[in-house]
């Protein structure tokens, strides 16, 4: 008889249609979306509060979850707009709130919101003793840092054999897009402007934008602008399934699917299978990593894939 495992993926859903099919996937629990506003990259990403609402209905009927991204930069002109923003998850029943910015958690704390609280940092979330810091003043979970390899990863989830630590939650990146650069400032817009770009020029109409390194021309950085400024991801999404039964022995609460805006439903639904099947293989302790694997993730994924993060960890 086959062993079931509780539910472990987190999709980053970038449209209404895609956080429809992700709740209707085997294997996820969780579904996160932007909202109307601040929420990271947005571009193309926004979701209407009835369209949150539809989500959160459906979540709550097949005992998943709708966590709202508030994980822009926040500058003091959008402490308004963060306030609202809270209240509003929270009155239409969204789980949790995905922040980057220390501003979203005072607000939570001033405001006496019930909402749980995942700090997503991408760079910053690496030892113990940070973590036990930001556990302290409130914060449910950490979505660890790509830049740590197996062993360093398991050194900071082993924190939770401390008592008054144990309820902490791990949430760990195992596939999507990276994102290595973020401004407020428009600087395609401020080089177009330079040059005097026509309004048909690829560079003003943002059509499949990337940066190209002089000595690396086969590698693209894609390159996305809106109005929250400009954001430059990696030339390669990452891909952890080699390293699936080790993340999952260790207990790690939740492994995150990131789905770049360009990507199809269809693909994302095929991307979530992949992993699915790769857990409920090692649930039943019949996992082998496919020779192949890469290949085949390559077919459904629409940009490169690498695991170089994971290899080679932060600096010792």
């Amino acid at each position: 008889m086959m062993k079931l495992m509780k539910n472990k993926l987190h999709i980053y859903a970038p449209s209404f249609e895609h956080g429809l099919a992700a709740l209707a996937c085997k294997g996820v629990a969780i579904v996160s979306v932007n909202g109307p506003h601040l929420g990271h990259c947005p571009e193309g990403s926004i979701l209407t509060w009835e369209q949150i609402i539809k989500l959160v209905e459906i979540a709550k009927h097949n005992n998943q979850q709708i966590h709202l991204r508030i994980n822009t930069v926040i500058h003091n002109a959008d402490i308004d707009l963060v306030t609202k923003m809270l209240e509003q998850a929270e009155d239409v029943g969204v789980n949790a709130i995905i922040f980057s910015d220390t501003a979203v958690l005072q607000q939570v704390k001033r405001k006496g919101h019930k909402l749980a609280l995942t700090l997503a940092t991408d760079t910053t979330i690496t030892n113990n003793q940070m973590i036990s810091f930001w556990y302290n003043q409130g914060v449910d979970t950490f979505l660890l840092t790509r830049e740590l390899n197996v062993d360093q990863i398991r050194q900071i989830v082993e924190l939770r054999q401390e008592e008054a630590l144990r309820d902490i939650k791990f949430m760990l990146q195992i596939h999507g897009h990276v994102g290595i650069f973020h401004t407020l400032r428009p600087v395609i817009k401020n080089y177009s402007d330079y040059l005097q770009l026509s309004p048909e020029h690829p560079v003003v109409s943002g059509e499949s934008l990337a940066f190209v390194e002089e000595l690396r021309k086969d590698e693209y950085y894609r390159v996305v602008e809106d109005v929250r400024g400009t954001y430059i991801f990696a030339a390669y999404d990452i891909s952890l399934y080699e390293y699936l039964p080790e993340l999952i022995k260790m207990k790690i609460d939740y492994l995150k699917i990131d789905i770049f805006n360009t990507q199809s439903v269809a693909a994302m639904e095929q991307i979530i299978a992949f992993y699915q099947e790769a857990i409920d293989q090692i649930s039943n302790k019949g996992f082998v990593a496919k020779d192949n694997w890469q290949e085949q993730l390559q077919i459904i994924n629409q940009f490169p894939i690498r695991n170089q993060f994971i290899e080679t960890g932060a600096p010792k």
